[in-house]
């Protein structure tokens, strides 16, 4: 006899949770360009480059700017559930254009906190001294590219300039944060040097209002598995992508999984190799902007 069809949802959205976020240990991109390219895909460095003990990658990204601009199409209600918001609180959150958090998080590797926005230098600098809750003005090192860089801890760092912070914690050595810094203002390939596969996820995620993504590498830096989702703001009505890759879950799992969500309508899903995703509408007002969209109901 064949399960239910509320059971068989329920089986199959508990895959779809686990894909989306659990890995071990524990969530239109830019292109290459100058140095003066300040955009989010330019800090996620290749993970093999810091360790070779394998990497749970998380990486959340979301823009203050634009959410603030969302305004009326916001709930309070549902976003008193929303949790500490990725903007740096030193920072005003009406200067801070995007926000970025990568790191793995079994900590094997330099943890970003990063921020691009309209704040000059010394608010940048001062900032960062905030959020490692300096007392005193920590360790002036020479400039990293264009940044300034304090040292605050063992392995804790500052990086900033006009427009642009970046607060390095877990950093084995300043050579590493000086390698971030190379990675992110050169032609590095940096995380696409991991997999193709994983930099098309990335972009069918996308940059836009919100997003998620994670990904397991194995020690001898082979992707495992990735997944990831995304919200593109557009007034009232948000577009939302959950994208999976190397996924237990087919792109018909997926599709039930999602029109079993009541807040999403015009449900549709695609597949290419390994990687399948789904696509879908909701209200701005039903959305925290920082969770799954499978997991709303």
């Amino acid at each position: 006899m064949s399960a239910p069809k509320g059971s068989r949802r329920t089986v199959l959205a508990g895959l779809a949770t686990a894909a989306l976020g659990g890995f071990a240990g524990c969530s239109s991109v830019p292109g290459f360009g100058n140095e003066e390219d300040i955009t989010p895909r330019r800090w996620l460095y290749d993970p093999t480059k810091y360790t070779d003990k394998g990497f749970a990658g998380s990486v959340h990204f979301e823009s203050p700017t634009e959410l603030i601009e969302l305004g009326d199409h916001l709930s309070p209600e549902v976003l008193a559930n929303r949790g500490p918001p990725l903007y740096e609180p030193a920072l005003e959150r009406d200067s801070v254009e995007w926000a970025m958090m990568y790191s793995d998080t079994m900590l094997r590797a330099p943890f970003l906190r990063v921020y691009a926005g309209s704040f000059d230098a010394g608010t940048a600098k001062a900032a960062a001294a905030k959020s490692f809750d300096a007392t005193g003005d920590g360790t002036e090192l020479d400039g990293a590219g264009s940044f300034d860089l304090v040292q605050y801890g063992d392995d804790q760092y500052g990086l900033s300039r006009d427009g642009e912070m970046a607060c390095v914690r877990m950093a084995a050595s300043e050579e590493s944060v000086r390698s971030v810094v190379d990675e992110r203002s050169s032609s590095s390939p940096g995380i696409m040097a991991v997999s193709d596969e994983l930099m098309d996820l990335v972009k069918k995620v996308g940059f836009d209002t919100s997003m998620s993504v994670s990904f397991n590498l194995t020690e001898d830096g082979t992707l495992e598995r990735a997944a990831g989702y995304g919200y593109t703001a557009d007034g009232a009505t948000t577009t939302v992508r959950v994208v999976m890759l190397y996924a237990d879950l087919s792109s018909s799992e997926l599709e039930e999984v999602g029109e079993g969500v009541d807040a999403l309508t015009d449900v549709t899903v695609g597949e290419d190799g390994k990687m399948n995703w789904l696509e879908a509408t909701v209200e701005t007002n039903q959305i925290t902007f920082n969770k799954s969209p499978l997991g709303m109901t």
